[in-house]
């Protein structure tokens, strides 16, 4: 079979009408490729979406619509259960509801495909109500391999935008579903996401803080501080945990503005292992000086954590600076390591083989404590500041969970350190509770390694 009798054939599949001048024939050929799926018949995809979109922006009327990038879920495990020729009908069938639903032909809007089981539909702003519904759920007959009806339901997850008047290019509405899908897809629990002047500044300045960070690394940008732990038995430094500040052009990035970025795309592992790096570094500065360093906590994030040989990065890094592992304590956050105990403790046991300290960072704050204190060996419990907040009335539940806990860390050997300690009250509680380490704003916020030298 020729080319051209390829062209014909396929032309015929999908429902072309027959010419029979060969030059106009390719020409209708090309434009129908050029704006539809070739996997359907009669389905528009994304290159004519563009077109669309671009021509109301041009006509001044793209103030009348609104766009959602829509991912069909769970539908690889129907093309495993029917097969994939049954599950392209699925899709087509689809599109074809959703424009017969919302009277969209092309000219007054239209749903297409993009890829895989993603699509698009740019439709009247009055018909959101209907869009929603829609992607909440639309229920399909499809025929299994015993040759039996079953009947599906197919929901989507979609990023949408209804505020498109300021844009000049299709590519940047595209661009701005895409983003909230992208968002809606991670997020769990979450099946629509709407794209709003907050949510554009919160990705414009994820990206900028991606795009700065890499270079701010190599330029020392971020700085060590250290907030004292205290010894309520004699109120000496006992500790300090290290944290990160960020100062970009002289300015600071907080930390809340860059630390859940930088989890989300794992680079805070770099950020982990510069932060120990810089940590031993100074440990060992101050051993040549003479003075009498303390236990420095440092933080390690997921990124790290499920990292290949972890334990022996740590182990390397702390020894190339020949100073005593007991010196250096990891803290690991229970609430947001997002890991498994099986997948946590092998890393405990083997750093506690190695002779570092670690501490489950945060406790109170998750849902797994118990068990990881049960089936981890750690050295503390840093108890978070919420707990103790809720502990301050007298004879309250929060007050007796509270001293619990502490009772329960002390009998099982566990040494105990409570954050956010502000108060005298807050002191009182403590040591009526038992508690004998303490970290918060009462003694020092986190200071710069100059004022910390001078606590030494």
């Amino acid at each position: 079979m020729s080319v051209l009798e390829n062209i014909k054939a396929n032309a015929k599949r999908l429902g072309l009408p027959e010419i029979e001048d060969t030059q106009e024939f390719l020409i209708q050929y090309i434009q129908y490729s050029d704006h539809h799926d070739a996997r359907f018949t009669n389905v528009f995809n994304l290159h004519y979406t563009h077109h669309v979109l671009q021509t109301f922006i041009d006509e001044k009327k793209i103030n009348e619509y609104g766009i959602a990038f829509f991912n069909i879920q769970n539908f690889s495990q129907i093309n495993h259960d029917y097969g994939q020729t049954k599950g392209s009908k699925l899709l087509e069938d689809y599109i074809h509801k959703i424009e017969e639903k919302l009277k969209l032909d092309g000219h007054n809007g239209l749903a297409a495909m993009s890829d895989g089981n993603s699509g698009v539909i740019v439709f009247p702003k009055n018909d959101i109500s209907k869009v929603i519904q829609i992607l909440s759920g639309e229920e399909f007959q499809i025929e299994n391999k015993d040759g039996k009806t079953d009947n599906i339901t197919l929901s989507s997850q979609a990023g949408i935008n209804t505020s498109l008047e300021n844009y000049t290019e299709s590519y940047q509405i595209i661009d701005s579903v895409l983003m909230t899908l992208n968002i809606a897809r991670k997020t769990a629990g979450v099946k629509i996401v709407y794209y709003d002047e907050t949510l554009k500044n919160k990705i414009d300045q994820e990206r900028q803080i991606e795009g700065w960070f890499m270079d701010a690394l190599k330029n020392e940008e971020f700085k060590v501080y250290y907030q004292p732990k205290v010894d309520l038995h004699n109120y000496k430094l006992k500790g300090a945990e290290a944290l990160v500040r960020w100062f970009h052009e002289d300015q600071m990035v907080f930390p809340d503005n860059f630390i859940p970025i930088l989890e989300k795309n794992f680079s805070i592992k770099y950020l982990d292992m510069y932060m120990l790096n810089h940590v031993c570094a100074s440990v060992e500065r101050w051993i040549s000086e003479g003075k009498e360093p303390v236990q420095i906590s440092v933080n390690l994030s997921r990124a790290s954590l499920v990292m290949r040989n972890i334990v022996s990065v740590i182990t390397s890094t702390i020894d190339k600076y020949k100073i005593p592992r007991s010196l250096i304590q990891i803290e690991l956050t229970e609430s947001a390591s997002g890991t498994s105990n099986e997948e946590l403790k092998p890393v405990v046991m083997e750093l506690n083989r190695e002779g570092i300290s670690t501490a489950m960072d945060d406790f109170g704050t998750g849902y797994s404590s118990l068990s990881l204190i049960k089936e981890l060996p750690w050295n503390m419990l840093k108890i978070d500041k919420s707990l103790l907040h809720g502990a301050q009335k007298e004879g309250s539940v929060d007050q007796k969970m509270f001293k619990s806990i502490i009772s329960m860390a002390n009998d099982i050997g566990l040494e105990c350190i409570v954050e956010g300690v502000e108060t005298r009250d807050d002191i009182r509680l403590l040591k009526e509770s038992n508690c004998w380490l303490a970290q918060g704003y009462y003694f020092s916020k986190p200071i710069t390694e100059p004022e910390f030298e001078k606590l030494l």
